[in-house]
């Protein structure tokens, strides 16, 4: 059955000759015929919607390879941060979105870089303190690498002085010890652990909200490049209510997987619907980000002569961790920014797909279903 059939338009076809076609004909959510007027338009019936384009270009939608689509959406109720110039713009508006809401549970922004402030530093807890006495405050850093949070959210979080910096993270804190409310990679995981998380009815929302948002950019499928397992079951519900419109492509979480030496097969993880949700492959986060100077490097910062950024893992335990997704199956999506990270992952990935001179992991796994695929993703 035709449902839709735009003519008089300019439509790319994108085939091996670039043609132009004034007319196509769409089917159960599919391009079934594109050409001329005369041979599309009699394909429809009674119920065919038809759609004069009045000689506007028709493209194929675009493909969004890495994006966070459910954050997107979140981020719909939160601060936008993004061209704030100063702490002081930045507080102004917390400011301004605590007095419009003042029973919120929660403050939060996204968006902020240190680098494009004034100051040339992130926001910290004397900056927040002030804002929105005893309601919790995140702001997420615009590489999505780094957080600052209120004097409120450390104590939810139990955050204090002689709190240890979790692995692969860092608390920073100032010359007498105390913790700034600024927590970098891992550690942000301590301040978004203490917040209520979304319920299943607003991360929907949020995905009706990102799909909008796509469409009116011209995206009509995309790589979700993390989504967590508590997280997919939304994404399922919105398929099936059709309010996620977006073709989407998860990526799990390689520690959700991960259980020791053994790794779930990605099997054990699908959650597709058979149209808008389906799992692809699994990340697994090498280092952090230049914006934060968490980015592992080869030689220190121009700006932090004793700073050389993060490696999340040492070689042996990344080379590991990859091994293990790879043989059970997973196409592996490594976040590498910096090039002693880049250097890593290769190494890695050289090893889990045997071209490292007959080298591989000592995991004591078979390489029985080592059919998966290894990609860097930024």
């Amino acid at each position: 059955m035709i449902d839709l059939i735009l003519t008089n338009a300019r439509a790319h076809v994108l085939n091996p000759g670039f043609d132009l076609v004034d007319s196509l004909a769409v089917g159960g959510g599919r391009i079934v015929a594109a050409g001329r007027a005369n041979d599309i338009v009699p394909l429809g019936g009674a119920e065919t919607r038809t759609i004069d384009m009045n000689g506007k270009t028709v493209l194929p939608g675009f493909h969004d390879a890495h994006c966070h689509v459910l954050a997107r959406g979140l981020m719909c109720d939160q601060v936008d941060l993004s061209s704030s110039a100063s702490i002081g713009a930045i507080k102004a508006a917390l400011r301004d979105r605590a007095a419009r809401n003042p029973f919120a549970p929660a403050v939060l922004g996204y968006g902020y870089s240190q680098d494009r402030l004034e100051e040339r530093r992130h926001p910290e807890i004397d900056d927040l303190d002030s804002l929105a006495p005893g309601v919790p405050i995140l702001l997420r850093h615009a590489s999505g690498h780094a957080v600052t949070v209120n004097s409120r959210l450390l104590e939810m979080a139990r955050i204090v002085s002689s709190t240890p910096d979790p692995a692969g993270g860092t608390i920073v804190r100032n010359s007498a010890g105390r913790p700034t409310g600024v927590l970098l990679e891992n550690a942000a995981a301590l301040a978004y652990a203490a917040l209520p998380e979304p319920t299943t009815p607003e991360r929907v929302l949020a995905l009706a909200r990102a799909s909008s948002e796509l469409h009116a950019l011209g995206i009509t499928s995309a790589v979700d490049a993390l989504t967590l397992s508590a997280e997919m079951s939304a994404y399922r519900l919105a398929a099936e209510e059709r309010r996620l419109t977006v073709r989407c492509t998860l990526t799990t979480d390689i520690r959700e997987i991960l259980n020791g030496e053994d790794c779930a097969h990605p099997d054990d993880s699908r959650c597709d619907d058979g149209d808008f949700v389906r799992v692809g492959g699994t990340k697994i986060f090498a280092d952090g980000a230049i914006g934060t100077r968490t980015a592992a490097l080869r030689e220190p910062y121009a700006d932090n002569a004793e700073n050389k950024g993060n490696a999340l893992y040492e070689q042996a335990e990344l080379s590991r961790r990859i091994w293990c997704a790879h043989a059970a199956g997973w196409q592996v999506l490594a976040h590498a920014i910096g090039d002693r990270a880049i250097d890593m992952c290769l190494e890695a990935f050289d090893a889990a797909q045997g071209r490292g001179h007959g080298r591989t992991p000592d995991t004591g796994l078979s390489t029985r279903r080592c059919s998966g695929t290894t990609t860097l993703s930024r």
